[in-house]
């Protein structure tokens, strides 16, 4: 630590500070010229900046009260030593705290009248501070509350008051307990939540600071690492929530921006941890729950996400995709209708993990009782006795992944081949929904961005009695199998289709998958698909490419074709529209031949079928699990 001398003003450095008597400044910053560390170096050359000022009256005030030092951090920290420079940052809020005394200088700050009467002038004083920029800015926060003693200097250097006097009025502008103000050693009782909403609406000159500001307010330290941007307010949580089990952390809400362009998709999903203090901005009122024993709520941050013991309640036995984690914490503010109340957000299961959903709000109640009643079951899933939560997701995958969860695919039976089937069943068997009789199949994507969705259907053998006027014209012994590609390439989605008939091509399909997929554990039993990973939704889905593949010369032979049918040529009222999702039409042709030649018109209103081929193979892992008929 540097410090300066108040007689000489040279630059001394002092390996113990907590041994040395030393005054602080506090102050904003003024871009037409602060003195820095190299500036002081030649105290004459310094002496021409504009800055200089505030340094030379810093000293004389703390010389004529016997202070052998003083600090001011514009010129007392080397930042082009980026060593010097994280350990200052990293320990400012203990140079604060252990200081004799700190002066805040407020330069938009004006005198106040000295004949006001002692009331008029308390008013004065209060309006005054309520518009100073010192309060608007991220590093005052620690300045404030961490010196034992703080007197406040109006811009031509006239007191204005002690902390002490002004603890009313600073709580007002700032949130911040006034026990706090008056002890910052109970700062740990404080919720996390709590302690972030301090800081919301306060700026800094570099994003990162707006992170690293913060530091000494949740008592932890970490690297500094300029240029990374908004990654710094996700390593200060990751840091608070490796240290704490305070569930408080993930009590903010995001505003709400509907009615911009796919608000409605940005909103719906993001992850646990929050994009910036100003999230917190609700938060001023949280208290944590006081348990005779602390909470046993335990969570860890891994290289998967957020992991904790399954304490979810379900919301929906039906729908078991949304879940309420109670923050333990009660609140009395604006989004409570101002009755304490419990807190609690939504999570959303979205393959193999959890992510934060509808982040513009958070769920309240007078009782946690609520959440373990009959509406809010607990999860009872044997395989969830641990759970991860997504910490972050970026806009774009929160708008895709946000989309995709309300997309699918439709497989309908087209009335020439409804009468021909036997049996079938889908794959994965947890993602489809045998809900159109014997029409189709339903299958949702459950916010994957690479959905492979197999429709296994069984025909009659040839001895089988059929007395339908149209039959196909080789009798299939073995299974067919409708194969459905949604995939995100990164600039489009893609849908590709194939037929897939005969035993030995099926079991090419699962070697060729072998073949290119490693992680093929469980390939048999398998009850998820893959879990979701980076995607960005461009186009409307009415826009996207369509591209489709069909492999098996069995199934061109019989007369078997899948096509896209297009949604307009489908009644809303009819039962095979699901809004959102793909319908892929199967159907049997009868003139085989024709049918490779060219598109055919199908006896369903604009719906085609075309022969467009591809040698793209399919991406994700064929997953085949115990048929449901």
């Amino acid at each position: 630590m540097w410090l300066l001398d108040t007689k000489t003003l040279k630059l001394c450095p002092v390996s113990d500070p907590e041994k040395e008597k030393y005054a602080i400044l506090s102050h904003t910053w003024d871009d037409t010229g602060e003195v820095t560390f190299q500036d002081m170096l030649n105290i004459e050359a310094a002496s021409a900046r504009p800055g200089f000022r505030k340094v030379k009256t810093t000293c004389n005030i703390a010389k004529s009260r016997g202070l052998k030092y003083a600090w001011i951090d514009t010129c007392c920290i080397d930042k082009t030593s980026s060593a010097e420079l994280s350990e200052a940052i990293n320990s400012m809020f203990r140079w604060y705290k252990h200081s004799q005394v700190c002066w805040v200088y407020l330069s938009d700050f004006e005198p106040v009248p000295d004949k006001l009467r002692a009331r008029d002038r308390k008013r004065v004083v209060a309006e005054r501070l309520r518009k100073c920029r010192w309060f608007t800015r991220g590093w005052t926060l620690q300045e404030l509350i961490a010196p034992i003693k703080i007197e406040f200097f109006d811009l031509e250097w006239r007191f204005v008051g002690a902390r002490d006097d002004l603890e009313g009025v600073l709580s007002s502008i700032t949130n911040i307990d006034e026990s706090i103000l008056r002890d910052s050693s109970g700062l740990n009782l404080i919720p996390a939540g709590r302690k972030m909403a301090w800081a919301a609406g306060r700026q800094t000159t570099r994003q990162e600071d707006r992170a690293y500001s913060l530091l000494g307010i949740f008592g932890i330290e970490m690297p500094l690492l300029y240029g990374e941007g908004p990654k710094a307010f996700y390593r200060l949580q990751k840091q608070i929530a490796s240290e704490n089990n305070d569930l408080s952390l993930f009590a903010w809400q995001r505003k709400s921006v509907k009615g911009t362009e796919n608000s409605a998709a940005r909103d719906e999903l993001s992850g646990i941890f929050a994009n910036s203090p100003d999230d917190f901005r609700l938060c001023s009122t949280l208290k944590k729950h006081v348990d005779r024993f602390p909470s046993s709520q335990e969570f860890t941050i891994t290289n998967k996400g957020l992991r904790m013991q399954n304490h979810l309640y379900c919301l929906d036995e039906f729908n078991r995709t949304e879940f309420l984690l109670s923050l333990d914490c009660v609140e009395y503010s604006s989004r409570t209708e101002y009755v304490i109340q419990w807190l609690a957000i939504r999570l959303k299961k979205v393959g193999n993990t959890y992510l934060r959903h509808k982040p513009d709000m958070v769920e309240t109640s007078r009782s946690r009782k609520e959440w373990t009643t009959t509406r809010h079951r607990q999860t009872s899933d044997p395989q969830a006795e641990v759970i991860y939560i997504q910490t972050v997701l970026g806009e774009q995958d929160a708008q895709g992944i946000g989309a995709l969860m309300q997309s699918g695919i439709v497989v309908i039976y087209g009335p020439n081949l409804v009468h021909h089937i036997r049996g079938r069943y889908g794959l994965p068997a947890l993602s489809c929904a045998n809900n159109m009789d014997r029409g189709g199949f339903v299958f949702d994507a459950n916010g994957k961005d690479n959905f492979l969705a197999v429709n296994v259907v069984k025909f009659p053998d040839s001895d089988t009695e059929d007395d339908t006027e149209v039959k196909p014209n080789i009798v299939l012994k073995e299974t067919t199998a409708v194969v459905c590609n949604l995939q995100w390439t990164g600039s489009e989605h893609q849908l590709r289709m194939g037929i897939f008939t005969g035993r030995p091509i099926l079991e090419e399909i699962k070697d060729q998958l072998l073949l290119r997929y490693s992680n093929m554990s469980g390939f048999l039993v398998q009850d998820r698909m893959p879990t979701w990973r980076d995607i960005n939704l461009g186009e409307e889905y009415g826009k996207l490419t369509v591209q489709y593949l069909q492999h098996g010369k069995d199934a061109q032979g019989v007369g078997l074709s899948a096509a896209l049918a297009a949604r307009h040529g489908l009644s809303r009222d009819g039962p095979f529209w699901i809004d959102g999702y793909y319908h892929v039409l199967l159907e049997f042709i009868p003139d085989a031949a024709e049918a490779a030649k060219t598109s055919i018109s199908i006896p369903i209103p604009e719906i085609t079928v075309t022969d467009e081929f591809s040698d793209k193979p399919l991406a994700p892992v064929y997953q085949e699990e115990t048929p449901t008929h």
